[in-house]
């Protein structure tokens, strides 16, 4: 028997802790219910399991998105089920309408039924949304900056101009106010200042100070302002008894060199000067200096602020008036001391800064108002008070304003007087009226301080695009400008129809306009003239026709936007930047990254247009062959087909217009003759509404759904031009507008004409054509519904077995654990009681002793 060591005892208390820690472990489990808690449980366990949970999340997450997927379609399919019904009703009306027992009055009624059931479509197209997003209306994603011109054995109506070459004159017509007249000059109150004399201290230096015409009688003072590596130890001083002092230090290491000088001038007599000796201050060391010359020279500047003498002088206030003579129009400036006013339309509320009205016209009217506005400058009002009468503006200075300089005031009379011009482009018959105000506003300021640095030639090039812009802005969807070459002069400025046929036209009305804007000669490019005779040149196009290969064309405003797309035929040309993104698509890619001046430093800040548009043209596409537009014998020979009348009309389309480096060029290759080449789709954005569903946990499991544009245009039951064309021969749209957009209440499109038997029954198949076409999207889209739903069967089947999977390894079984824990209890109680015998044995060692 052992005392010192209790071996039973600690073999109990080993296993008590063992079954102890095990009991906790245990009711860990039992109290999660989860057999892996931490780490320490099961390491390979929970690497797994973590990595299940992801999946099987991002699985319900998916089968989620499907269900909204569902949602979008079942919201974008029951639009589409009204329109459907309303296409029907159409239908129904173009049978009833093409019936000979119908009257004209009839067919009016039903014309505007028809009408009114066309922009209903409109309406529910473009305003479907699910969670703000608009479903109908078509793709509103990257755009790819391209003018179409779709396929067509026709020609819209084109025409090429040059731009004059002096768009930036400057104005020199004479002046709107006159000569800025002083009543009273400027005199900006000053106070009394020594002048300033440098004396070089250095060991026995001797220095004379001439002061000249700079005596202290301009002042009333003088100060000498001393320069020394060291200082001075003794000075005398002498003065001439007229303008001159001079001065001589002695041994140099001095402390106290200002109060030494200070005090050899203080015997001196400077009657002559017109001062005491007490009037002359010394002050500190400002370092050595060349000279000891009065301080006006700009070297010793950098010390010392220095004056000469300058004598107190009391403020006058300055006054000055001008009148303004000629009256000024809407956009027109002027400039008071550089502050620049603008005259603005009489509506304008509230009026900008330094803005004022042109009133009634009257300069007595406008100069009132040009008052209120320096009134309300806070610089000039500042400064002055602003008053008189009639025509004259009267400014004067406020007390304590008074700055000694005169004012300037400037208004010059434009040499191109742009709001006064007018021009007008008639497209197929229809006018567009140009803005030209913009033109005369960004001459102003490029004539003013927004022009400084600037070129004639960048300036000229600046106008040159804000008239592009107003011509856009006014052609609408009607028609296109392009500049069909990159520079000048002078730049060729192209025109289009967006129609295509013998009815397209283009014309021009404004002969002052056109003079100034294209030249004192007013030809086109194919030296024709735009105005003869008082009679504007009308540019017509060609008719389609059934023998002939259709043609289309890209003009390529900008670079494409990144992921944007072109159409061509069942051919998709994708733009992508391999800087930004790797291209994982499976279309015709275009790496934009060699032709944008952001990534490609050899362009030189510009973008290669001409070089992207190159590189589309030698893709071989099924359907089309591709030139680029600057090469004009290719050109002329892809459209050798041409069937116009005029052949100098013909030289000029096909040569002229060519010159286009940014413009890709198409036509039907030889198995597309007449109406089927013209079937060749093209555009430029995607017009359907494209978004992804992410249907998978992973990357790249998602699913690409689209919804058809259903708008009137797309479905071909409308037109934004009279005489489009509706695909079905003998079919054709009203000559008025009188559909909406569904946006607004203005009639902006054409509904199919029923007004007469023929059109009627041709409207029949054009209402069959849209109804099959709604079909169409419907059925894709109740297919893609189908196709969800056993998405949603198989992600929710796919979630339960990894669930079941994920279970095994991370739930714990409750009734083991139970069974475990109720074992490990049993065993605690039995440790602790063979503990406490253990703990017992050595009192037997007193029974020993005892005996």
């Amino acid at each position: 028997m052992r005392i010192n060591h209790n071996i039973p005892a600690l073999n109990a208390h080993r296993l008590l802790n063992s079954n102890t820690n095990a009991s906790t472990k245990v009711l860990e489990r039992l109290s999660s219910g989860k057999k892996i808690n931490k780490a320490a449980d099961d390491a390979a366990g929970m690497a797994i399991s973590e990595k299940m949970k992801a999946q099987v999340r991002g699985l319900k997450k998916s089968s989620q998105n499907a269900l909204d997927g569902i949602s979008l379609i079942q919201t974008a399919e029951g639009a589409m089920n009204e329109i459907h019904s309303m296409l029907q009703r159409m239908r129904e009306l173009a049978v009833q309408s093409a019936n000979g027992t119908v009257t004209d009055e009839d067919r009016r009624a039903i014309q505007d039924e028809i009408n009114q059931l066309t922009s209903e479509v409109n309406r529910i197209a473009n305003g479907t949304e699910f969670n703000t997003r608009r479903i109908l209306r078509g793709n509103e994603g990257p755009n790819s900056n391209t003018e179409v011109h779709r396929m067509s054995t026709g020609q819209p109506a084109s025409m090429v101009v040059g731009i004059a070459g002096n768009l930036i004159d400057v104005s020199t017509g004479g002046d709107k106010i006159s000569q800025v007249n002083e009543i009273n000059p400027s005199v900006a109150q000053t106070n009394a200042e020594a002048a300033e004399y440098v004396v070089e201290v250095t060991s026995g230096n001797t220095q004379t100070i001439n002061f000249g015409t700079n005596n202290g009688a301009n002042a009333n003072a003088l100060k000498i302002v001393y320069a020394a590596g060291s200082g001075a130890t003794a000075a005398t001083a002498v003065f001439n008894g007229t303008d001159t002092i001079t001065i001589t230090t002695g041994t140099s290491g001095g402390s106290n060199t200002a109060a030494i000088i200070q005090a050899a001038l203080q015997g001196l007599n400077l009657s002559g000067l017109g001062i005491d000796a007490s009037e002359i201050t010394v002050v500190g060391d400002i370092g050595v200096v060349a000279d000891n010359d009065a301080l006006t020279d700009a070297a010793k500047t950098a010390s010392t602020p220095t004056t000469e003498g300058v004598t107190a002088a009391a403020e006058s206030l300055g006054a000055w008036n001008f009148d303004i003579i000629e009256p000024f129009k809407v956009g027109e400036t002027i400039s008071i001391d550089g502050q620049v006013f603008k005259a603005v339309v009489n509506d304008k509320d509230p009026l900008g800064p330094n803005e004022f009205k042109v009133g009634d016209g009257t300069v007595e009217q406008q100069a009132a108002n040009l008052k209120a506005a320096i009134a309300a400058n806070d610089t000039l009002n500042t400064r002055f008070a602003i008053t008189g009468t009639d025509a004259n503006i009267v400014l004067t200075e406020k007390t304590g304003q008074a700055t000694g300089t005169a004012i300037t005031a400037e208004a010059k009379i434009d040499t191109k007087d742009w709001s006064s011009m007018s021009l007008a482009i008639y497209i197929d018959g229809e006018e567009k009226r140009v803005s030209l105000g913009k033109l005369g506003d960004l001459t102003r300021e490029l004539n003013g301080a927004a022009g400084a640095g600037k070129t004639d030639a960048e300036k000229q090039e600046m106008l040159e695009n804000a008239f592009l812009e107003s011509i856009n802005i006014a052609l609408g969807k009607a028609g296109t400008a392009v500049f069909t070459d990159a520079g000048g002069p002078p730049r060729q400025l192209e025109f289009r129809t967006s129609t295509v046929g013998g009815n397209a036209s283009i014309s021009f009305v404004g002969s002052d306009a056109i003079k100034t804007l294209f030249g004192e000669n007013m030809v086109d490019a194919a030296g024709r003239k735009l105005v003869e005779n008082g009679v504007s040149k009308v540019y017509k196009g060609v008719a389609e026709n059934d023998v002939s290969l259709a043609k289309g064309s890209f003009h390529f405003n900008q670079l494409p936007e990144i992921g944007s797309r072109i159409l061509i035929g069942n051919e998709i040309i994708e733009f992508y930047n391999s800087d930004v993104e790797v291209y994982a698509g499976t279309n015709r890619a275009i790496n934009m990254k060699d032709y944008a001046a952001a990534t490609n430093p050899s362009l030189n800040g510009v973008d290669d247009i001409a070089g992207l548009v190159k590189a589309i043209a030698s893709l071989e596409l099924q359907a089309v062959e591709l030139v680029q537009g600057n090469d004009a014998e290719k050109v002329a020979a892809l459209f050798n087909e041409y069937q116009g009348t005029d052949p100098s009309a013909a030289d000029y389309i096909f040569k002229n217009v060519s010159e286009s480096a940014n413009r890709l060029y198409m036509q039907a290759k030889p198995g597309n003759v007449g109406f089927a080449g013209q079937l060749i789709y093209i555009e430029g954005t995607p017009e359907e509404f494209v978004t992804n569903l992410q249907i998978g946990p992973n990357q790249g499991q998602g699913f690409r759904l689209s919804v058809g544009d259903v708008r009137a245009q797309q479905l071909n039951i409308s037109s934004n031009v009279p005489n489009g064309n509706p695909g079905v021969e003998g079919a054709a749209y009203v000559l008025n507008a009188s559909v909406t957009d569904g946006l607004s209440a203005n009639l902006v499109e054409y509904s199919l004409d029923v007004s007469t038997e023929e059109k009627a029954t041709a409207a029949i198949t054009v209402y069959d054509n849209a109804i099959r076409q709604v079909a169409e999207i419907r059925g894709a889209l109740g297919a893609t519904q189908n196709r969800l739903e056993y998405t949603i069967a198989n992600l929710d089947n796919t979630t339960e077995n990894l669930t079941a999977a994920l279970s095994r390894i991370e739930d714990a079984d409750m009734a083991l654990e139970m069974s475990e824990f109720t074992k490990l209890n049993i065993l605690m109680q039995a440790g602790t009681a063979m503990l406490a015998q253990a703990n017992q044995r050595p009192q037997s060692i007193l029974q020993l002793l005892g005996s």
